[in-house]
């Protein structure tokens, strides 16, 4: 059995426009199309679909379904419209929840990870007092997810990234593209080749699993630059 599978990240909107194969098309077609840029070095603590893109693929969209409405009876370009801004007006629910997860967290914060499909986010938190934890569900009651596990703060997680050298890796000919958090509280690093032998590197210098190495895509320079 074949199943149809879209570009779209956000799960959401690929679902809104499920029976609206024209539309998903245009949107598959726009998303494929772009370049949309990976930050090298440090990557936010949030995982969430960017604002920008989810703007551009939500107006490409919409822009799509009004030149599509047919004369008389129901407008599938209002249709995608209405859909769209309940979207953006959950994600924007959704973000204010997990700033103010930040906030009450305090030192014990990690990182978070908004997900519009099941309105929730999870709340990544480095041993948080039972006190911290009530305060945020009373906040925002059935939102969070809350893991109160992670193995580091957001701020020592800032401070790897701050101070994380490629060098020794280098030196082995060990090609490093990008590095950076995870909203659960680890440090990553992005390599081309052997990641085995990058893992026993990085081990050997921070200690056990404190730096976790995998598989990245090689950085392929876009010939429009040059």
């Amino acid at each position: 059995m074949s199943r149809t599978t879209s570009p779209l990240r956000d799960r959401e909107l690929t679902q809104m426009l499920a029976d609206e194969p024209e539309l998903l098309a245009i949107a598959d077609a726009f998303v494929a199309t772009q370049h949309w840029p990976t930050p090298v070095a440090s990557r936010p603590l949030r995982a969430v679909i960017g604002h920008a893109k989810l703007a551009s693929v939500a107006l490409v969209v919409a822009t799509a379904g009004l030149a599509v409405v047919p004369v008389g009876g129901a407008s599938l370009g209002v249709r995608a419209v209405d859909g769209i801004e309940s979207l953006w007006a959950t994600q924007n629910a959704l973000d204010t929840a997990a700033n103010d997860a930040q906030s009450i967290a305090g030192t014990y914060f990690t990182g978070d990870a908004v997900h519009a499909d099941t309105n929730t986010v999870d709340v990544y938190l480095a041993s948080a007092p039972q006190s911290v934890i009530d305060q945020l569900n009373a906040q925002h009651p059935g939102i969070y997810v809350i893991h109160n596990d992670a193995p580091n703060t957001s701020e020592t997680l800032r401070n790897f990234t701050a101070t994380f050298d490629p060098k020794p890796l280098e030196e082995q000919g060990i090609q490093v593209v990008e590095w950076g958090p995870t909203p659960d509280g680890y440090f990553q690093v992005g390599v081309t080749t052997d990641v085995a032998t990058a893992q026993a590197i990085l081990d050997r210098i921070y200690g056990p699993s404190v730096v976790r190495a995998y598989e990245a895509q090689p950085i392929i320079s876009d010939p429009r630059s040059r």
